[in-house]
């Protein structure tokens, strides 16, 4: 007798709430966001931290660059990403200009996917094929520095063969 009184009253507890949530009439409206009266602007770069920011059209047959063109090219005042730490990578970009800076990157022919289950590994890489618009943000200040650049190269890191050279 007692337990069927515990169970009851145990159900009767476990059940108010989930009625209650099913039936009740309240509303539930979304979090509300503080927003700032007076906008933070975010610090502006400095002078002579300028980016080139490069759209480029490269043509993959089983990720290897068959054909490359620059689209547009811009200079901006902008932070530039810590490219000058990367040590190794598929292309070499370099700057040139009075004195010659280079960075490392990635192929953008062949792209990182996730496997096939049955085959272990981690992960693949797949070769593109077609076109591929790739921007490119190349620094033009090094070390708070401003570098004096008139072009720029990308070569291939393992053939050491130019894929593309332009003015910026």
């Amino acid at each position: 007798m007692k337990l069927n009184l515990i169970s009851g009253l145990l159900l009767l507890v476990l059940a108010v709430p989930a009625a209650t949530q099913v039936t009740g009439d309240t509303t539930t409206r979304p979090p509300t966001v503080p927003v700032e009266k007076i906008p933070r602007t975010v610090e502006q770069p400095k002078n002579g931290r300028e980016v080139a920011v490069l759209s480029l059209a490269l043509e993959f047959s089983d990720g290897e660059l068959q054909n490359a063109r620059k689209l547009s090219s811009k200079r901006i005042n902008s932070f530039a990403p810590k490219v000058f730490l990367r040590k190794s990578g598929d292309w070499k970009v370099t700057i040139n200009g009075r004195e010659k800076h280079s960075f490392f990157v990635n192929n953008p022919g062949w792209r990182e996917a996730e496997p096939d289950e049955a085959s272990g590994k981690e992960y693949e890489w797949i070769p593109a094929n077609g076109v591929v618009e790739w921007s490119l943000a190349v620094p033009l200040y090094k070390d708070g520095q401003p570098i004096v650049a008139h072009s720029i190269t990308i070569s291939d890191v393992e053939t050491g063969r130019i894929l593309l050279e332009m003015e910026i």
